[in-house]
């Protein structure tokens, strides 16, 4: 199944299909390939030679060649003449060797699994890949890595992504492991906590396993409380493994790309959150980034990022609500529980500290260049706290009722991230704030009892990051504020006691970040918006009636992050300046997210009809060729949606929650992502199964989103991506009381990685079904379930080539009027046979026709054209003649 979808995949040649198998240490690769390697499945015999190379962390071109020259020898026979080949690794030996390849494997095909591959140099795994392909005529390869960016690198087909097990299934391999067969409650119960500090990983569950060779529950409970960090790592193999396997990672960073993983292996808890512009900004604080004239400081953090994910170092963490719930442009990282784990000896660092709901006085320490203090309630802060920390670059203080800030905290001169968080009880800055003028990212969220900031915070020229969110007593900014010229992101978000902005803030014009929702006061002064040209995002959730939206929104051509959900619309001056926000969309060319949920209401309430509210969305949407993501949720007055929608390739994610007066949901084939919760009105539904994940082939399919949907018409197609049965269950499809049509679909002649009988067998209809069309169906025989669908009364089956018969509970469907059964050869002769005849009688109209392939319709439509055509010159030539004559 696995080389299947690769080649149902590809995008290399078809004579070679290179399928990478990724994921964490101990995540199973090696051992998935294996399983595959010694397969001796019929689909396995066709391979003329299995070869098995370990790469090792140093790509050796010759070495590899050599070992696959070895192995092809010996299952040739010519184990004598082994040594005679490839002993010189110079360019005369390499050159002998690939002769030597050449010869043996002509005409040959080859299953090569090339085991733990460390390369990241593109030319290099480019020469590897021209090498195989080179070297065998037909030749299917299994790559495994750790790292996600070689897979995407080296593959022709979607890398295969190792995700983690569940619990259960963790607990199973450590009851195989120590062969425990027998029911134990008590054991049971315990061993399922036990494997939930396995992290997913095969290799951790082998690993506890060794711990859990007696019978004794008291045994059994001590490595129940053990904390894995206190695990002998080098006790058991698989760790091991999985530690040099970090090493290596770790030894082959560039020396800087080392300092930052130090950094967050020191300040990362475990299972704690962090955000991706805070990583970003106290790692630039820090100087642990070199910057280069070409590549400013965050684009190399960036892509420090992105290497740390693929490594699986970094994982972005699971938000508790689903997919399509909106965020606030925020991306959240964790470390990997593993990751944590095996860093311990990196944590020694007292360079960088941690304090997690420190009680009393902090430490004296003069070289501390981080200091993050999570949860600062009795944490005891006085006009000392801070006058040992004068090498402080990173200071995030959470969670605390003090009043004041002690004015030492003014003196960390080489300050240049400051996050003052959730300081409930703070009132005001010091005066001197001014004086921390290294500082480039302040973060005062949450401190919702400052009503002013200090003249001096204009003195900060070098910020580029302020968050002023949540601060909901601040009432105005110091006029200063307009000389922050580096300014990039704003957040003033929640702050509803603002009233005004500074007389220079339009000054700020390096802003590509705004974020003002809830912020309905300040619409007297934001015709200075339109001066943000650099605008990439901004929000104006809760208040965006204000006058001149239009003129705004229609200068900023550079958004591709627009808000414009919930607004304040009460007076009907308001709802005019909403209505024309629709001549600025179609300049909006780069917009990539758009929340308008709740928006179209007070403008949708006053239109004449249907269609007039049709043509508004039509006129918002029309131009927007880069939207991924669009929110129209809780628009109640929403009918219809506008065909174009389909049209828009890019749009991944649409939330159509709470939209009750919505009747149709057309097919939309880009999308990943659909809501459709609380749409009571819906009545015809078009969806297509598509996979969640593109960066990871084998991650589950969009189906699941179906379980909110109950309509009357209900048509899925692409069924052969959904990933398994489970799925399918989710959906409840039999507690659809209100479905009446259904249309199941496959592509033709496309890879399943489910059975359509299993498939099948799950998306059970409700009872009083009275439509049902099957296409594309790849099984010998439909459902037993048929003759419970008593209310059917027409059934279509279409293109369902290996139909062989009908279930006999078909003659149980009475109501059957309608029997429709069109490109199924095979159950065509079945329907033909007098006993079978018999069997159908019951049913009043029965259609069966074979329809010619598409292509021939094609080919024969392509001949008439032609033909036409033809005539239509030869009627000209004729024409020609008569008038010469």
């Amino acid at each position: 199944m696995l080389l299947s979808a690769g080649r149902n995949n590809t995008q290399g040649p078809p004579s070679c299909i290179i399928l990478p198998i990724f994921g964490i240490a101990g995540s199973g690769k090696t051992t998935l390939a294996q399983l595959v390697f010694n397969d001796d499945a019929h689909s396995l015999q066709e391979y003329n030679f299995r070869v098995w190379v370990y790469v090792s962390p140093e790509l050796d071109f010759h070495k590899i060649c050599q070992s696959i020259l070895r192995q092809v020898m010996l299952g040739e026979g010519k184990k004598e003449e082994i040594n005679d080949h490839g002993s010189n690794s110079d360019v005369a030996g390499m050159e002998h060797i690939m002769k030597c390849l050449q010869e043996l494997l002509n005409g040959k095909k080859v299953l090569l699994v090339l085991d733990d591959l460390w390369e990241e140099d593109s030319i290099q795994l480019q020469l590897l890949k021209s090498m195989i392909i080179f070297l065998v005529d037909k030749v299917d390869v299994i790559v495994t890595t750790c790292n996600q960016a070689i897979a995407w690198k080296v593959c022709t087909a979607g890398p295969y992504k190792l995700n983690p097990l569940g619990d259960d299934t963790c607990w199973e391999l450590i009851k195989k492991s120590i062969c425990l067969e027998e029911q134990n409650e008590e054991l049971e119960k315990i061993g399922l906590e036990i494997a939930s500090k396995c992290w997913g990983l095969p290799s951790a569950a082998q690993a506890i396993a060794g711990m859990l060779d007696s019978r004794d529950p008291t045994r059994w409970e001590k490595v129940m409380r053990t904390d894995m960090r206190d695990i002998s790592f080098g006790a058991y193999l698989p760790s091991r493994i999985m530690l040099s396997t970090f090493n290596l990672s770790y030894m082959g960073m560039p020396p800087d790309f080392r300092l930052c993983v130090d950094y967050c292996c020191n300040i990362f808890p475990n299972d704690h959150n962090i955000g991706k512009d805070d990583l970003t900004h106290q790692w630039i604080a820090l100087h642990l980034i070199e910057t280069f004239k070409i590549l400013p400081a965050t684009q190399v953090a960036e892509d420090y990022i992105r290497r740390l994910l693929d490594m699986s170092f970094l994982q972005t963490a699971k938000s508790e609500h689903a997919r399509v719930v909106e965020d606030k442009g925020a991306i959240l990282f964790t470390m990997h529980n593993l990751v944590n784990i095996l860093t311990h000896e990196l944590r020694q660092s007292k360079r960088y500290s941690l304090k997690t709901n420190h009680c009393g006085k902090l430490d004296n320490d003069d070289y501390a260049r981080a200091l993050r203090c999570v949860g600062c309630s009795r944490m005891e802060i006085n006009n000392d706290t801070f006058s040992s920390k004068s090498c402080l670059h990173v200071l995030e203080l959470k969670e605390s009722g003090v009043q004041k800030l002690p004015d030492s905290i003014c003196k960390l001169r080489h300050l240049g991230y400051l996050k003052i968080s959730q300081f409930s009880g703070l009132v005001t800055l010091p005066e001197s704030f001014g004086h921390l003028i290294n500082l480039l990212h302040v973060d005062l969220s949450g401190c919702s009892g400052i009503t002013n900031l200090p003249e001096s915070f204009g003195d900060l020229i070098h910020l580029v990051h302020v968050n002023l969110s949540g601060c909901s007593g601040l009432v105005s900014l110091p006029e200063s504020f307009g000389k922050l010229l580096n300014l990039v992101y704003f957040n003033l978000s929640d702050c509803t006691g603002i009233v005004t902005l500074p007389e220079l803030f339009g000054d700020l014009v390096n802003l590509s970040h705004i974020d003002l929702s809830r912020c309905h006061r300040l619409s007297e002064t934001l015709e200075v918006l339109k001066r943000f040209v650099k605008l990439v995002y901004l929000d104006l959730s809760f208040w965006s009636c204000f006058q001149g939206i239009e003129k705004c929104l229609g200068r900023l051509t550079n958004l591709e992050h627009l808000d414009l959900s919930n607004p304040c619309c009460y007076l009907a001056q308001q709802h005019s300046n909403l209505q024309d926000i629709k001549n600025a969309m179609g300049k909006l060319t780069k917009l990539r997210y758009l929340n308008l949920s709740m928006c179209l209401n007070p403008i949708f309430y006053h239109h004449q009809s249907q269609e007039e509210s049709l043509q508004y969305i039509q006129s918002c949407i029309s131009g927007l060729s880069s939207l991924e993501h669009l929110n129209l949720s809780h628009n109640s007055f929403l009918f219809d949606l506008p065909q174009s929608l389909g049209d828009l390739n890019r749009l991944h994610t649409l939330n159509l929650s709470g939209c009750i007066r919505l009747k149709k949901v057309g097919e939309m084939k880009s999308l990943k992502f659909i809501a459709l919760r609380n749409c009571q009105g819906l009545e015809s539904c078009k969806f297509v199964v598509r996979v969640v994940d593109d960066d990871d082939t084998y991650s589950s399919s969009n189906i699941v989103q179906l379980e909110d949907v109950n309509c009357q018409e209900l048509q899925i197609s692409c069924l052969e991506k959904v990933k398994s049965k489970e799925e399918a269950q989710r959906i409840r499809l039999v507690e659809k009381q209100k479905l009446e049509k259904l249309k199941l679909s496959w592509t033709l002649d496309s890879i399943r990685l489910v059975e359509d009988s299993d498939l099948l067998g799950k998306l059970v209809p409700p009872p009083n079904l009275q439509c049902l069309e099957v296409n594309g169906y790849n099984s010998t025989c439909l459902p037993d379930y048929l003759g419970d669908l008593t209310s059917l009364q027409e059934l279509k089956i279409i293109c369902c080539k290996q139909l062989i018969y009908l279930p006999d509970s078909i003659q149980k469907l009475t109501n059957l009027e309608n029997l429709c059964i069109f490109n199924c050869p095979e159950l065509e002769k079945w329907c033909q046979l007098e006993d079978n005849k018999k069997m159908l009688a019951h049913i009043p109209n029965k259609n069966y026709e074979y329809a010619p392939p598409y292509c021939l319709l094609f080919y024969y439509s392509l001949i008439f054209t032609f033909l036409q055509l033809l005539a239509h010159v030869l009627l000209l030539g004729v024409s020609y003649v008569e008038k010469t004559e």
